[in-house]
């Protein structure tokens, strides 16, 4: 589960807690779904130890939706690259560490 989501205006920060799985890509995913189109979603994997490339690959569909812009931080070298092949290069507003 995210370790804090803390919506504010347009925009939700979202610090993902050990392990990214499939099941934090669907709550994710609810967030992107509800919150207006456009918002700023922040989000933070610098604490992320397990890294799922199926939840990835549920990330990547929000990524290219276009309904949300992203900020990405502190994703592994690993995580960008799966990213990159799945064709998301350049969706969020920020990548890596």
């Amino acid at each position: 589960m995210p370790a804090g989501v803390a919506p504010s205006g347009a925009e939700i920060s979202v610090r993902l807690a050990e392990a990214f799985t499939p099941l934090e890509a669907h709550v994710l995913h609810d967030l992107v779904e509800r919150a207006p189109p456009g918002t700023l979603v922040d989000l933070d994997f610098h604490a992320v130890r397990t890294c799922h490339d199926v939840a990835l690959l549920l990330l990547s569909r929000d990524l290219r939706s276009g309904r949300a812009r992203f900020a990405i931080h502190g994703m592994s070298h690993h995580q960008s690259r799966v990213l990159d092949y799945l064709g998301t290069a350049g969706t969020g507003e920020a990548a890596g560490a």
